[in-house]
């Protein structure tokens, strides 16, 4: 499979992403410090049926944040609104992982006719979860202000490999999620939640090592899933260990919306 980006020039800088398959649009959505890649075991599955489409989130990856709004729930519906509207998208199902949840809630939750479904892989909930609590997001900020911020970097990133992110994280990347994560508005989140009108398809793992299956509970008691998945295994990342069964369960949400 081709993975080459391709490069959409928006009114506030570039957006790199990816394309494969044919069909309706697909829209896939990595969480702060995760990538397109983090959807390839599920990947081959719905380019069958749909036009997978695979942004960079702005300050992640291989993209500076340049001209883009910071990633609080404004700054993230319109990175969505952005990408959609220079690619002619006029509605689409979107999945997400871990916190780009926020970002396609926080896009369904005010353009809910441009939404066809969503899919919520490990999404982050309606109150802080244990990666971020207490002195890491007072380490971010620290991070973000200190001209000697490259002292804090080794232990982040050795913070970050214990939590399962892959080395190579940019450094830019690392100060960008943890600044995104402080403008994170939980409470206004919750309400998107428990406002979305679509279908939606949800998957977590009680072994996760990020959010605590309480905080999922609540999550699901918000959004009312049309379908859902919890297994015991497969930490943060059970598109990756339960793949097959994830496609199965978004194609159920996904394609059962199209019908009339």
């Amino acid at each position: 499979m081709d993975t080459q980006s391709q490069i959409l020039q928006t009114p506030r800088g570039p957006i790199l992403y990816q394309s494969h398959g044919e069909g309706p649009p697909l829209i896939m959505i990595h969480g702060f410090l995760g990538r397109p890649q983090d959807f390839r075991w599920i990947l081959p599955g719905l380019i069958e049926r749909f036009q997978v489409f695979l942004p960079e989130l702005p300050g992640m990856v291989s993209t500076d944040l340049g001209a883009h709004d910071p990633l609080d729930q404004k700054g993230m519906a319109c990175f969505v609104e952005l990408f959609m509207d220079g690619l002619n998208i006029q509605s689409s199902g979107m999945v997400a992982h871990s916190m780009g949840a926020g970002v396609a809630v926080s896009f369904a939750a005010n353009h809910p006719e441009r939404v066809d479904a969503l899919g919520l892989i490990s999404p982050v909930g309606p109150r802080i979860h244990k990666a971020l609590a207490g002195s890491k997001l007072e380490l971010g900020h620290t991070l973000l202000t200190s001209p000697l911020r490259w002292l804090f970097m080794p232990l982040m990133r050795f913070s970050l490999r214990r939590m399962g992110f892959p080395r190579g994280v940019r450094d830019e990347a690392i100060v960008n999620s943890m600044w995104f994560n402080t403008l994170f508005d939980y409470d206004a989140y919750a309400k998107m939640l428990d406002s979305l009108s679509m279908p939606v398809f949800l998957t977590y793992t009680t072994n996760d090592s990020q959010i605590e299956q309480e905080i999922f509970e609540e999550l699901q008691e918000l959004v009312r899933p049309s379908v859902i998945k919890v297994y015991e295994k497969g930490g943060h990342n059970p598109q990756k260990h339960h793949s097959n069964d994830v496609v199965e369960g978004l194609l159920e949400v996904f394609l059962t919306q199209k019908q009339p």
